[in-house]
């Protein structure tokens, strides 16, 4: 996943974040943000929706560079910008809709932006598209019209949301921010949230003391963490899982 301290505007203030959104970005589209706060991937919960949207853009611009890798040239594609402006709100009106929506739509899903976007290359690649989706096509829903009458009759939404169902199938959706480290808990809505996901992955594994044994190797639960999420078993799932850890 890439860092989300590295991009533009990962230091811009709430002040400049709330100008810059409010000048933009159509209040429709604004008033959306409230209710994806709680489904959005663990790692944007502490960003600005601005911010957010800043990250999504840096995530197209990467993603389209590999896909010119792959497709063209290596060097190209390693040299080549990815986006006109660095900054989305430099680019046209569309575009920074584009992006908003786009990043909307991976929020919706739950999706890391990365995920989203290298799969939105790749779905353009099965689907056999001349051109890389633009940012007015990242969160299309609309089945390709020479896709509608063959077996592979999705959207590119459709086709990430299907990538991303696999993904899960075979690791959990482990979040990286600092935030969520066992060292920085403060008992926070986003933070407890996680918690709770800790808890749900940990009691459905069939082998559960493996996962607290990864959980605690990420610095993300300490044994009184543990015994808060597990107050009966908690002792016995720290004894199975520190054999694990040597």
């Amino acid at each position: 996943m890439i860092n989300h301290t590295d991009f533009p505007g990962h230091d811009w203030s709430a002040t400049l974040c709330d100008e810059l959104a409010i000048k933009f970005v159509p209040i429709a589209l604004l008033s959306e943000e409230s209710e994806l706060f709680s489904v959005k991937h663990w790692d944007y919960r502490f960003l600005h929706p601005t911010q957010a949207t800043q990250l999504f853009a840096h995530c197209y611009a990467q993603a389209k560079k590999h896909a010119v890798e792959r497709r063209t040239d290596i060097w190209i594609g390693r040299n080549m910008k990815g986006i006109k402006e660095p900054v989305i709100f430099d680019l046209d009106a569309r575009s920074i809709t584009g992006f908003w929506k786009g990043r909307q739509m991976a929020d919706r899903l739950g999706i890391p932006y990365d995920f989203y976007c290298e799969n939105a290359m790749f779905f353009a690649d099965v689907a056999r598209w001349e051109n890389l989706p633009t940012p007015i096509q990242m969160y299309s829903q609309n089945v390709p019209e020479h896709l509608r009458t063959t077996d592979f009759a999705v959207s590119m939404v459709e086709f990430i949301g299907l990538k991303w169902a696999e993904r899960l199938g075979n690791t959990n959706n482990y979040a990286s921010h600092e935030a969520y480290l066992a060292e920085n808990y403060q008992s926070g809505d986003h933070q407890n949230a996680y918690l709770n996901y800790l808890g749900d992955k940990i009691r459905e594994s069939t082998y559960p003391e493996a996962v607290l044994a990864s959980v605690l190797e990420k610095g993300q639960l300490t044994p009184d963490l543990v015994k808060k999420i597990f107050p009966k078993s908690g002792n016995s799932l720290l004894c199975r899982a520190e054999v694990l850890l040597g």
